[in-house]
């Protein structure tokens, strides 16, 4: 097995971890017992200002959740001490939550236990078998969680989690999950829970703008990613903006790592037509 598809298997393993997370911790109601969380000043590592922070995306100042960091993070040693991997993960928390809040609170709080976690032990094994065998200077492997707010208008919050992980080799690979809350009660929003119409005519129109988009840009693309997009496509990966509904691709779907993971924004005005009246409103005000 070639240190790249090792890699990429190790990103795999753990995107099915945090899924399977995220089914067996929502939906949840608010029930007050959510665990304590680092001071606001103090965060275990550095937040990033430009994905937690109490503000929204961009654009006119809207009312949506107050929001900060919470870290945490772990080393992995062998039985010499010697570092073998580094876990770290920064997620958003809510500030003084209401009882929409206390649940996104909560789902974030196990995500980020789930992943700090998991990376470890998945990160372990194949990290003391590299030190053992490896007739190199061993350089510790990593994986990092962090997050990105993408929409924050007090009726929905998008947040998008980016997943890094290096197992040795030129360079690490990243692989992307995404969230859409509604603020009010905490629920998860799917990409069907957006439309008016059924699956059968919102996701070939979805497709079919995804596949144009590829076609634009043959050289950066593969040859015959326009014609996979129904097979590639996960109605998972969505998350909404201030400027539209924006689809990705992880790394690799359809293009080699330079071109990292593709993203296509949709503007809400060429979805008015398909969209529930109420979410139309809400997405574009």
């Amino acid at each position: 097995m070639t240190k790249n598809t090792k890699t990429v298997l190790l990103v795999f393993v753990l995107l099915l971890l945090l899924a399977a997370a995220a089914l067996v911790f929502l939906p949840r109601s608010a029930q007050g017992d959510n665990p304590s969380l680092p001071d606001i000043d103090a965060p275990s590592r550095p937040s990033r200002d430009d994905g937690t922070g109490s503000s929204s995306s961009g654009g006119a100042e809207k009312a949506g959740l107050t929001l900060y960091s919470n870290s945490a993070s772990k080393d992995v040693r062998g039985d010499d001490g010697r570092l073998l991997a580094t876990v770290s993960g920064t997620v958003p928390a809510v500030k003084n939550p209401s009882e929409g809040g206390a649940v996104i609170d909560a789902f974030y709080a196990d995500l980020l236990t789930q992943y700090v976690e998991n990376a470890a032990l998945t990160l372990q094994d194949s990290a003391a078998s590299d030190e053992r065998f490896s007739e190199e200077d061993f350089t510790h492997y990593a994986a990092e969680l962090t997050a990105r707010v993408e929409r924050n208008d007090g009726v929905y919050l998008s947040v998008v989690c980016e997943m890094y992980e290096f197992t040795g080799g030129v360079h690490g690979n990243l692989a992307l999950r995404s969230d859409t809350f509604l603020a009010a009660t905490g629920e998860r929003v799917g990409l069907y829970d957006l439309f008016a119409v059924g699956e059968a005519e919102y996701l070939p129109f979805l497709q079919e703008f995804l596949a144009a988009e590829l076609s634009k840009q043959p050289d950066l693309y593969y040859e015959n990613a326009p014609q996979q997009v129904a097979q590639l496509f996960d109605p998972a990966h969505f998350y909404l903006t201030d400027e539209g509904l924006t689809l990705y691709f992880q790394m690799y779907d359809v293009a080699p790592y330079a071109a990292g993971v593709p993203t296509f924004t949709l503007p809400y005005s060429e979805l008015a037509d398909l969209l529930r009246p109420e979410v139309y409103d809400a997405l574009s005000a």
